[in-house]
């Protein structure tokens, strides 16, 4: 899940599919062999094909209202409905941040047991209603302090405690049976430490259960298997993340088939809902036909995540709004359908049957598989790369059923779902022959076999959380995570309010570093949504340990795992105040905007009342209803999400959480008005000139400057809605940096947008980054505006604009 940028890259036709324009398609041209389809032929054992809930991707699963989470489970795990998953991979939680949040621990030390933590058991029970057959795999990201304080890994026999423990009460308090486990998730491995694993769970009773090596990189357990044979009995598949199609570690590869054992992708994906159907379809094949892997699992089984958190989207479907019950379900899950409507585990692989559409991996591939009962089979075909249609010819033979074949289609290049998952005309195979016409962009299932449906729902629009919001964590049991909040670090969970309040609080229970996945922070959990602009933050807080607290605010876009951005108000226990900004690369880009001391706030377990606001640019704190920092403006951070973070490792208590609604009487007229802009000249990737106009001094409209500038001058045209009577423009540079001051520009209005006339303005801009205004010779009235700046400060012949106003006359 976290290599996804090596998985974009090695399939990147794939990820692109969606947005290519379609071939069109010429006549079909024939690939010559005939493709033998042998019943007697040999081949490896299919193990199936699912998806792992890790990384706390499905934290708002469960929040969801139950007529629409019943409906999203069913396309995740129901037979014949959706993806039909075969295997349910998660995360055994260690209560530190695994990717897009934390999962809580069952054993925080040694003599702390709780086995109803979290949602992945909730999870497998939910897929076990489903298919009574799905396989349950579970692997650690991360592990609780006691596990090993001293040399921060889990290679230790308290870990095997650990694991061994989460099975025995998988089994008797949520009649799960585990039948895969791994080790450590991404970490390589160690051969002793797989040997004690595997004889403990021997002695205890779980011999069935098969141990996965490495759930790590590059086939790197081959040549240690081959090279210590007491290693390579103490697991029984052997696991790769992100490993491609066609091996790029041959050696390791070639050392890991000749061990013998069944070869998985144990961690695949990392791609968009959509965006990633034609990898899937390509890696499900190719990844037998090159590199023999019988079973894959996606990262991540859904996304439903709060917006804005690394790896947006990355799921087999989109549910990250369990407040307006909406989903999205991605082309994904019908291109992994496509498989495992069709083959069961246990099936068997026909090699001969297993191989590129005429030899050339640019036509496509084709998978053939066999049922136990040596007579029925599918065959699944992908075309993601073929320019166009091949027709190709197929005999039947070896006690393969000749009879009908039903047909299943789906166009990996279309965005609608009506081209998704589509029941085609039926082949009826003559003298034991077929002939089969695969169109380009597109993945086939035949089969011999009955039961394939569609799942069709209706999912409710989408909708931002309402404001105002309120909890004041009394509606919960203890121990329970309340309604969305979002962990990232750390674990906060409901408790028994001390420091004289009755009730029941939010509290941070983790008090000592855990053994990290990846880096350490300081615990923090949000809520919210990314349309939150201008609002205020209200709670009760106490610490029980010297520290300190933040309320959050704007949270925006996280590019660092566990580092909270966004506007943090802090008190900590010596009653120093301090009002600072984090942005996307952490704590090294802190920012204070405001600070003091406040002598009534100092002292460990006492309550005190932390207010922060947001108006515009505008941003104000109090303490016990005491204004500390008033009006101080900053342009960092628009919008975004709430939430709070504690001091690492300390206790800390919240109660009644609010979040209310202000009006923001110096918004952008331009936003007010809902103008957009139309067109402009020049525009990079991730900079459209739509952020020049988007009340949001955070983003910029950036001309292309790789890899070659656009030269002078820049324009944009803004689409005002009407005709609109106006005295002027402000304009404001780019805010982080200097780079795109705008020098010389010019102003034009109309009625059209082909007869501009005179300007209504020019003006020579100042090198600075404070808000500029220009003023128009008179009054003038249109509904489109152009914007033409003609000269920049600098050498390159670029501009960078934060944002663009109107200034309406009486």
């Amino acid at each position: 899940m976290m290599l996804w940028g090596t998985w974009c890259a090695q399939n990147a036709s794939g990820q692109n599919a969606l947005t290519r324009d379609h071939d069109i398609p010429s006549a079909p041209s024939a690939l010559g062999k005939t493709i033998t389809l042998d019943g007697n032929d040999t081949g490896r054992i299919f193990d199936g094909i699912g998806a792992l809930s890790a990384g706390a991707s499905s934290r708002l699963l469960i929040d969801y209202p139950e007529k629409q989470r019943d409906e999203i489970l069913d396309y995740l795990f129901k037979p014949n409905f959706g993806a039909a998953l075969q295997i349910n991979k998660v995360e055994i939680g260690g209560d530190m941040n695994s990717t897009d949040g934390s999962e809580p621990s069952h054993m925080r030390t040694p003599d702390d047991e709780n086995y109803q933590r979290g949602y992945e058991w909730w999870l497998m029970e939910e897929s076990k209603k489903r298919n009574p057959d799905i396989k349950l795999y579970a692997l650690e990201w991360g592990a609780p302090n006691w596990i090993n304080p001293k040399t921060d890994d889990v290679w230790t026999q308290n870990n095997i405690t650990y694991i061994l423990n989460w099975v025995r009460h998988a089994k008797s308090d949520h009649h799960l049976t585990i039948d895969y486990l791994g080790g450590w998730n991404e970490k390589g491995f160690h051969a002793d430490w797989y040997k004690q694993f595997r004889a403990a769970l021997n002695r205890c009773g779980f011999g069935n259960t098969k141990v996965v090596a490495a759930d790590s990189f590059n086939w790197e357990v081959g040549p240690a298997a081959a090279k210590d044979p007491e290693f390579a009995a103490s697991f029984d598949i052997m696991g790769m993340h992100y490993p491609g199609t066609a091996p790029q570690q041959l050696d390791n590869w070639k050392a890991c088939f000749a061990v013998g054992k069944p070869l998985w992708g144990s961690e695949i994906g990392s791609a968009d809902y959509n965006g990633g159907a034609a990898g899937l379809a390509k890696l499900y094949n190719e990844g037998y036909i090159d590199s023999k892997m019988t079973a894959y699992i996606n990262w991540s089984t859904i996304w439903s995540v709060l917006p804005g958190l690394p790896f947006s989207g990355d799921g087999l479907m989109l549910a990250s709004e369990p407040w307006s019950g909406h989903y999205v379900v991605g082309l994904s899950i019908w291109a992994t359908a496509h498989t495992t409507q069709f083959v069961q585990p246990g099936w068997q692989y026909l090699d001969g049957a297993c191989k590129h559409l005429g030899g050339d991996p640019s036509n496509g591939s084709y998978v053939t598989l066999r049922s136990p009962n040596r007579k029925d089979f599918s065959l699944i075909a992908e075309t993601v790369d073929a320019k166009a249609s091949q027709a190709a010819t197929f005999v039947i033979k070896g006690g393969l059923a000749s009879s009908v074949l039903h047909v299943w289609r789906t166009d990996l290049r279309s965005q609608k779902d009506e081209d998704w998952f589509v029941k085609q005309a039926d082949v009826n195979p003559e003298k034991g022959s077929f002939t089969v016409t695969f169109d380009p962009g597109c993945v086939y299932s035949l089969t011999t076999t009955v039961g394939q449906s569609k799942g069709m729902t209706t999912s409710p629009p989408t909708a931002p959380l309402a404001l105002p919001y309120r909890d004041d964590f009394q509606e919960y049991s203890i121990g329970k995570t309340p309604r969305y909040f979002s962990d990232q670090h750390g674990t906060f969970e409901i408790a028994q309010a001390t420091g004289g309040r009755k009730g029941t609080c939010l509290r941070q229970v983790v008090t000592a570093k855990p053994i990290c996945w990846n880096s350490d922070a300081d615990p923090g959990t949000l809520i919210g949504d990314p349309a939150w602009k201008n609002y205020s933050i209200s709670s009760d807080i106490m610490l029980e340990q010297p520290g300190y607290i933040d309320l959050i605010g704007r949270v925006t876009s996280m590019k660092n795992q566990n580092q909270i951005t966004g506007y943090h108000f802090r008190l900590t226990d010596k009653g120093h105040w301090s009002l600072f900004f984090r942005n996307s690369n952490g704590q090294a880009n802190e920012k204070e905007l405001a600070s003091g001391d406040m002598k009534a706030a100092t002292g460990i377990n006492s309550w005190h009342h932390l207010f922060l606001s947001f108006v515009g640019k505008k941003i104000s704190a109090s303490i016990d209803d005491k204004v500390v920092a008033d009006q101080v403006t900053d342009r960092t951070f628009a919008s975004g999400l709430a939430g709070y973070q504690v001091s690492r490792w300390q206790n800390a208590q919240m109660m009644n959480f609010e979040v209310l609604p202000l009006i923001n009487t110096m918004e952008s007229q331009l936003v007010k008005l809902g103008a957009k802009v139309i067109s402009c000249d020049s525009a990079a990737p991730d900079y459209p000139a739509a952020q020049a106009i988007d009340d949001n001094e955070g983003t910029i409209w950036h001309t292309v400057w790789i890899p070659n500038p656009a030269p002078l001058p820049h324009f944009l045209i803004i689409d005002v809605g009407k005709a609109v009577q106006l005295k002027g423009l402000t304009y404001l540079a780019r805010q982080d940096v200097g780079n795109g001051r705008i020098h010389d520009c010019e102003i034009y209005l109309s009625d059209d947008t082909s007869n501009w006339g005179q300007p209504v303005a020019t003006a020579k801009l100042s090198d600075t980054g404070e808000l500029q205004t220009i003023l128009f010779k008179a009054p003038a009235s249109g509904r489109y505006l152009k914007f033409l700046a003609k000269t920049s400060f600098g050498i390159q012949p670029i501009i960078a604009v934060a944002e663009l106003d109107i200034l309406t006359a009486p």
